[in-house]
Formats: C-alpha cells, sequence, structure tokens
C-alpha cells in the first residue's frame, strides 16, 4: 500500500513533497536528481518491500527535490542550496530534529553539506554513489552516453538509464523503474538539473563531517570509479568504504536482503530480517547467502615490533588466505596522513583487527606515527563491523584501558608463533578466508 503524500515548504516558497514510514531512529533518504519520483518507486515490488522492511526498525522519510516527482516543477535554480532547502522543509515540517541521511548519487553532496553545516542534527550518513565532485561521477564514457540521449529521445533514455542502473536482467519491474523515471520529470528540467550538478563540490564540507559515514560502493556496477569512492570515504573524517557485489547501480535489486542488512547493521546495529543474506559486516556476504570473504585483517603493532610480529604474522596470514594490513607498510608518502586518518583508513577496509599490545606500544613510543594502544582499540570498537572482532595478544605486564573489551591471548616475545596460532584460530572462528579482491584496493600493499 502506497503511503499517503505530504507536502512541506521550502524557505523560497517551493512545495516538496515527502512520504514518511515506518517507526524508529530516523533516516532521510535524499532524491537523486534528475529522475526522482517517490511514488513511482513505490509502485515497484522490491522497492516497496524494501521500504516497508526499512520501516520496521527506522522512521522512513522519502520525498522529491524540486523539479521532480510530485514536488513543484516551475523553478530553475538546481544549485546545492536550494538542494539544502529541500531537505530544510522536509524535516521542518515532519517535526525531525535529529536523523540520519542516506545520499544517493548526485544526492550524495547534498548529505554531505548539510551534515557539516548542521552537525546537531545529524547522527549518521550512508552514501551511495557519490562523490566529492558530482563532475568526478560523471566522466564514464558509459554515463556521458546517457546524459546525451536526454535530448535526443527522452523515452530511450530513461529505458537505458533503469537497465544500467538497475542491472540489464530486472524484466517487468525494469520497465516499472523506468516508467517512474520517465514520469520523473521532463527532458528541459532534466538537462538543466545535471548542468548544475557538474559545479558542485563539497570539497570545502567534507572534511568538517564528524559523524560516522558509511560509502558504499557495487563492485562491478559502472558509473561510478571505485577510486572516486575511495577518496570519498578517505575524505570524511569518520568514514568508512564497504564494497559490495552485483553489477546493478542501485539498491535492493540483485540482493535486497543484503542491501538492507548492510542499512539497518550500520544504522541501528540490527540486521533485519530476510530469508536470503546474512548481514556482511564489511565488504559484503554476497548473494544468496554465500560468504565472500573478508577483505583484509588490521595488524596493530609498534614500529619496534613490526620485523618480529607484524610481518610474520601478516606473512601466515596470507599463506593461510588471509590479507593482512600494516600502517607502517602504507605506500602513501610521509605527511599525507595522520596517524589517526591512516588508522580510521585501514580499519574501514578491515574485517578484524589483530592487536600486539607490547610494553612499547602501551607506553606510546610511536607516539609520532600511531595513535596509543587505548585509542587504536577505542576506534576500532566504535565501528560496528568490528566491536566484536578484536583480538589482542598482550606481553605480560602490559595494563590496558578498561573501557575496551577484545578477547585477549597471551604473547610470549621471545616465542610468539604460539600466540600467532592462536589468534588465527580465532580469525578462522570469525569466518575470515581469502578475498580475491582485496589486493585490488591501492592502500592494500605492504
Amino acid at each position: 500500500m502506497e503511503p499517503s503524500l505530504r507536502y512541506a515548504r521550502a524557505s523560497d516558497g517551493v512545495a516538496i513533497a515527502y512520504t514518511m514510514t515506518g517507526d524508529g531512529p530516523p533516516l532521510i533518504w535524499l532524491p537523486p536528481a534528475p529522475l526522482s519520483n517517490v511514488f513511482g518507486q513505490w509502485r515497484v515490488p522490491r522497492f516497496r518491500d524494501a521500504y516497508e522492511r526499512l520501516g520496521e526498525h527506522v522512521r522512513l522519510v522519502l520525498y522529491d527535490g524540486r523539479g521532480t516527482g510530485h514536488s513543484q516543477r516551475d523553478v530553475d535554480d538546481f544549485s546545492l542550496e536550494p538542494m539544502l532547502r529541500d531537505l530544510d522543509a522536509v524535516v521542518d515540517h515532519a517535526a525531525i530534529e535529529t536523523f540520519a541521511l542516506l545520499g544517493y548519487y548526485s544526492s550524495a553532496v547534498t548529505a554531505i553539506a548539510y551534515a557539516a553545516r548542521h552537525p546537531d542534527r545529524v547522527t549518521r550518513l550512508v552514501l551511495f554513489g557519490g562523490s566529492i565532485r558530482l563532475l568526478d561521477a560523471m566522466s564514464p564514457a558509459e554515463s556521458q552516453a546517457l546524459v546525451t540521449l536526454i535530448d535526443r529521445d527522452w523515452d530511450l533514455f530513461v529505458d537505458s538509464a533503469a537497465h544500467a542502473w538497475m542491472g540489464w536482467s530486472i524484466g517487468d519491474e525494469g520497465r516499472l523503474v523506468a516508467d517512474a523515471f520517465r514520469t520523473a520529470t521532463t527532458p528541459a528540467l532534466a538537462r538543466a538539473m545535471i548542468e548544475a550538478e557538474r559545479d558542485m563540490d563539497v570539497s570545502a564540507d567534507v572534511g568538517s563531517v564528524h559523524v560516522p559515514a558509511l560509502v558504499v560502493h557495487r563492485q562491478a556496477e559502472r558509473q561510478i570509479p571505485l577510486e572516486v569512492s575511495e577518496q570519498l570515504a578517505q575524505a570524511l573524517p569518520d568514514g568508512r568504504l564497504l564494497r559490495l557485489d552485483g553489477t546493478s547501480a542501485g539498491l535492493f535489486f540483485e540482493d535486497p536482503d543484503a542491501d538492507i542488512a548492510v542499512l539497518l547493521e550500520f544504522l541501528t546495529g540490527e540486521a533485519g530480517s530476510g530469508t536470503g543474506s546474512q548481514p556482511p559486516t564489511a565488504r559484503s556476504a554476497g548473494r544468496g547467502g554465500r560468504d565472500d570473504g573478508t577483505r583484509g585483517v588490521f595488524i596493530s603493532c609498534s614500529e619496534r615490533q613490526k620485523e618480529t610480529l607484524g610481518r610474520p604474522f601478516k606473512a601466515l596470514l596470507e599463506e593461510n588466505g588471509i590479507r593482512g594490513f600494516l600502517v607502517s607498510d602504507d605506500p602513501r608518502p610521509e605527511g599525507t596522513w595522520t596517524p589517526e586518518e591512516k588508522v580510521d583508513a585501514y580499519l574501514g577496509m578491515s574485517d578484524a583487527v589483530v592487536v600486539f599490545a607490547t610494553a612499547d606500544l602501551e607506553a606510546g613510543e610511536d607516539r609520532y606515527t600511531r595513535p596509543n594502544i587505548g585509542d587504536e582499540i577505542g576506534r576500532a570498537r566504535s565501528q560496528p563491523h568490528l566491536r566484536n572482532r578484536i583480538c589482542v595478544l598482550k606481553e605480560h605486564g602490559v595494563t590496558l584501558p578498561s573501557n575496551i573489551n577484545p578477547a585477549y591471548e597471551s604473547l610470549d616475545l621471545a616465542h610468539p608463533e604460539e600466540g600467532f596460532r592462536r589468534a588465527l584460530a580465532q580469525l578462522r572462528e570469525w569466518g575470515l578466508h581469502v578475498d580475491p579482491l582485496a589486493a585490488s584496493h591501492p592502500a592494500a600493499s605492504g
């Protein structure tokens, strides 16, 4: 059943249509221009099912941006500031004080800018298909080819967009998506929106977003290059990249259970219900419940212990099909990242953490290259996918902060092999195994 349509009025007088369903912490789903059509999306069975299932855990708000869907069409300014006014109007009319934002393709910049300017209102950020500069996301030849169709053949454009973004084997539902796109706006407005988007750049805002941010990238989709998603995740102070399996450039078509689980795990700590995939932890649980493996294990040790602990343990992991990441082996030039940024980047692309808690690391002897051990474990615990996947190999006599509670194993520095073996066994219990895609990550070399 379709929800009732509500209207908010932006500060410049433009009427904005929105729906609000479900119960729980609010999630505002920002509309991607120019193809937003909330009512049309509700008529697509997979979208409707996903929205209803999300509504069991969150209060879901979807709206049409100005010039699209059921919102006011006689407008001509589609720059970033009017987009922010639309969002302000919706949350104020709905009387929602704090909320999570989901930015989808072109609306990712709106989500980033709003989160930077309203830190007291935004709790979390999910960005799918986003970029810091929208021009970066428009560069691939396939996207450019679609855009050139707007003026020449609107019907062909929306049909091609539906299949390119949702996958080429989606049958009747693909036609419903195309119908929603077809009535979302007019060719003239679509062209105006895309021209405005070319100038959108939130480089000045992204570093001011201090809420947890999840950047989602579909592994094999061709609309957004992987490096664009990586740059976005690295630029967000509390951002991490999650790579999902599949070829579609949208959510809920190839594996709706996995997509819903990703959102709920990040937003609420719940995995949601469903009969398909189990909730992914860092990259994806894959299609149909198949676990496609981990991207890697973050290995935390001091610079002094790198040769005796870090690299030998990393070699053992890789002999057993598990990728290991050492911060000290990061190939980036010195000075380009702070110690905290390095740690956060590695945590974001790992599925577990092994910490060698030695006396020199406890004392902060690597303070110029690494955060202290308590801060490092605290950062790992703050990420839902790592909270219960931290194994500490502790040298005798080392005291760890009382507010951290990972799994502990004793470590004999003279004979570390037994500690290595126990840590490997713990990783196996957590289901970690080889990920052939991990090696493709530019920061994975070491």
